[in-house]
């Protein structure tokens, strides 16, 4: 086996101390060397029983037992045992190679922080040297000559080591005997049977705190709940009380169990009443220990139930109708106990805007709001305000959770721009639950964009005339478009021209801003009666029909 440089010398200094007591120019023999054994984290090894071994043991321990990062301990290595001593012991050598050198190490200079112990008296020749970079401790003494040996069991050897206050918890460092010769005064070895050391490094006790989930939305007058688990830190297993220094005004809080022991968990329930502005909030959970004491945050984002609005079409043309909806709540923040809404649904820059009026679909309930509601309007069109008011049933249930309450139907003039934005609000909102209480829902505004549709049509002025058999007359025709409709419309009588009668268009197109004339002959034997004439007109995109 090869060695550092260091550590050679350590070897060759051992052999020195070995010389000093060699006679009769006999040889030091060499002890047997066993395999480490593996390493057992968390755990620490003990001496087998003595009736068990064979030969003495060799073997380690702590002391304190139990090591504390960033603390100073002593490792103590032991021969024999009261049931199994060891025999005349004069010399003994031995390597103590240890792992995590980055984490422990051993103090200099060596002479402090490597020593002799008890058992082998106080007249030896010892000496003591560290290899830090390779974590091993080389150790040798010897009796003097003529003192003789000794027999029993105890310390030999002792190294004082000092570990790093960063190192991690519960972090498992091995000690194993290597290269161990131990003789008697004429020179005759000592079998020695060796015992590697697993023990655990702690860090000082402690305890953290941790809260999940990090942060959490809940809703005004609704209960959420968070989860704190107690972790240990350098074995602590004392109880922890838990609390809240203080709360936001408009928060309650329930802790249960409020004391609780590493490995074990607790439930924080938290309450905004309405007075909780929406809004992030920081509650600071204490744990508390005796003289430790650790924070944790409980991070609540509080919201209201959201009241908003959507269309049923994703496109919405000039011309056609669609469907305002009005919705409370949404998955991740339902609405509670439902029992009375009243709103004002206003609509700005209302110019192209127009409502159904009287029909019976232009306002009605949606499938949310069920049969449980009864729904009154008063609209006032011209202004773009209508007034909605909902109100639960007698003997039916409130509402709970998420969905469309009620819809308006609208339509915008044909003639509307392109991309013109329709404004819709949500204003003079009023909710109660079943007892009552107010409801806070949170009133959301929403865009309708209008796209053009390229269209037209066509009207017929005056709507009738008299007209004389053997006389003429004619019909002005007009005709309307989209706003960036250009196309030019040729006109063509569809109805079938009465006998007696000529009928021709002046001219026979007709494009956006312009008329024409409908001329209308009738001669003598014209039959008298009453005449429907229907007149159509074509572009390159489309048809339209007009009667007069």
């Amino acid at each position: 086996m090869s060695f550092p440089a260091k550590t050679r010398l350590c070897a060759a200094l051992l052999a020195a101390a070995f010389a000093l007591i060699a006679s009769e120019g006999r040889s030091l023999p060499r002890a047997g060397v066993y395999p480490p054994a593996s390493l057992a984290a968390g755990t620490t090894s003990e001496r087998p029983a003595s009736k068990l071994l064979a030969d003495p043991p060799i073997f380690m321990r702590t002391v304190p037992e139990h090591i504390t990062a960033g603390e100073p301990f002593w490792l103590e290595i032991l021969a024999g045992t009261p049931g199994l001593p060891v025999q005349d012991l004069f010399g003994i050598s031995f390597e103590v190679r240890y792992s995590n050198q980055e984490i422990i190490t051993i103090p200099s200079p060596d002479s402090s922080a490597i020593m002799p112990g008890d058992f082998p008296g106080g007249d030896v020749i010892f000496l003591g040297i560290a290899e830090r970079d390779s974590g091993r401790v080389g150790v040798g003494l010897t009796r003097k000559q003529g003192s003789g040996g000794v027999t029993g069991s105890g310390v030999v050897a002792r190294i004082r080591i000092q570990s790093d206050q960063a190192a991690p918890d519960s972090l498992p460092i091995q000690f194993v005997l290597e290269n161990i010769r131990a003789q008697k005064e004429n020179g005759d070895p000592i079998q020695l049977t060796q015992q590697e050391l697993n023990t655990v490094l702690f860090q000082r006790e402690d305890f953290l705190l941790t809260v999940e989930p990090e942060v959490q939305q809940v809703q005004q007058g609704t209960a959420a709940t968070w989860e704190v688990l107690l972790t240990s830190v350098g074995r602590f297993s004392r109880p922890v009380s838990l609390s809240f220094e203080t709360l936001p005004a408009g928060f309650t809080s329930t802790i249960m169990p409020q004391t609780i022991r590493p490995a074990e968990r607790a439930l924080i329930t938290l309450i905004p009443d309405s007075s909780v502005a929406p809004g992030s909030y920081d509650l600071r959970l204490s744990g508390t220990a005796d003289t430790l004491k650790h924070q944790a945050v409980v991070r609540a984002r509080v919201v209201t139930t959201p009241l908003f609005m959507s269309t049923q079409a994703d496109v919405i043309r000039s011309g056609e109708p669609f469907r305002l909806l009005i919705h409370a709540g949404e998955a991740s923040r339902p609405v509670t106990d439902l029992a009375t809404l009243k709103v004002t649904v206003r609509a700005a820059n209302s110019l192209y805007l127009q409502h159904a009026g009287d029909d019976p679909q232009a306002i009605r309930l949606e499938d949310f709001a069920g049969e449980a509601f009864v729904l009154n309007s008063d609209i006032a069109a011209d202004s773009g305000h209508f007034h909605i008011s909902l109100q639960k049933k007698a003997g039916a249930e409130p509402v709970s959770g998420f969905g469309p309450l009620f819809s308006l139907e609208f339509s915008t003039d044909f003639t509307t721009p392109d991309s013109t934005v329709i404004d819709f609000e949500l204003v003079q909102v009023q909710a109660l639950n079943s007892r009552g209480e107010p409801l806070i829902l949170t009133p959301e505004p929403y865009q309708v964009v209008i796209h053009e549709k390229l269209d037209f049509s066509l009207h017929v002025e005056p709507e009738e005339r008299r007209l004389i058999a053997g006389e003429r007359t004619s019909f002005v025709v007009r005709m309307a478009t989209s706003y960036s409709f250009s196309d030019t419309v040729a006109l063509k009588l569809d109805s079938p021209v009465p006998a007696g009668m000529k009928i021709f268009f002046l001219p026979d197109n007709i494009r956006a801003g312009t008329t024409a004339q409908m001329m209308v002959f009738s001669d003598s034997t014209t039959v008298p009666g009453r005449y429907e004439l229907r007149l159509s007109g074509r572009s390159s995109r489309q048809q339209k029909s007009a009667a007069g």
